[in-house]
């Protein structure tokens, strides 16, 4: 009896895990606008790691455009 219900418990997670899984790759890409937005909120935290500091708000762009192409191309 304890076996089986060992062996029904590892089932479920192994499905459960299989579902989360699929679920995290199903996601589609972002459409225009999403990217923008994700490449604005990454370029105001860059900014407020350095203090909001003017003179830096390019570079600042930059490097979220760089972060955000990043993470896009390790979900292909």
């Amino acid at each position: 009896m304890y076996a089986q219900r060992q062996k029904n418990k590892v089932k479920a997670d192994q499905e459960r895990r299989q579902t989360t899984t699929t679920a995290m790759t199903v996601v589609p890409p972002p459409v225009r606008g999403d990217r923008h937005d994700l490449v604005a909120e990454a370029a105001w935290l860059i900014a407020e790691r350095r203090g909001f500091a003017p003179g830096g708000e390019l570079d600042d762009w930059l490097a979220a455009e760089r972060q955000i192409a990043q993470l896009f191309a390790h979900e292909r």
